[in-house]
């Protein structure tokens, strides 16, 4: 890593570790009834990944017209926000002790 470049706030990863623990943990949340937040959380992850990975190739296709770097950025921006809200929305309907609505 460079001296410029940003470390990352999670390490790539603890993200997949996370995301095998949710998976291998799944049949147990069903009978606790905490499926719907695992559920959300997967589907948080991988959309994530899929917006994150989408965001790339534009950055990097369209790198040479300034517009490439523009929208990949602001692909990147729009899935931070909309994790960081699925992330404080899930939290708190746990913290109610809540099932995430049409999980």
């Amino acid at each position: 890593m460079s001296d410029t470049q940003a470390p990352l706030p999670v390490p790539p990863q603890s993200l997949i570790t996370m995301t095998l623990i949710v998976y291998a943990l799944f049949g147990v949340a069903a009978v606790v009834g905490l499926a719907s937040h695992y559920r959300w959380l997967i589907r948080t992850f991988w959309f994530s990944l899929l917006w994150g990975i989408i965001g790339a190739i534009i950055f990097v296709l369209l790198a040479l017209i300034i517009i490439g770097i523009i929208i990949g950025y602001a692909i990147w921006v729009a899935t931070t926000i909309w994790v960081l809200y699925r992330l404080v929305r899930g939290y708190m309907l746990f913290n109610e002790s809540k099932p995430v609505p049409g999980m």
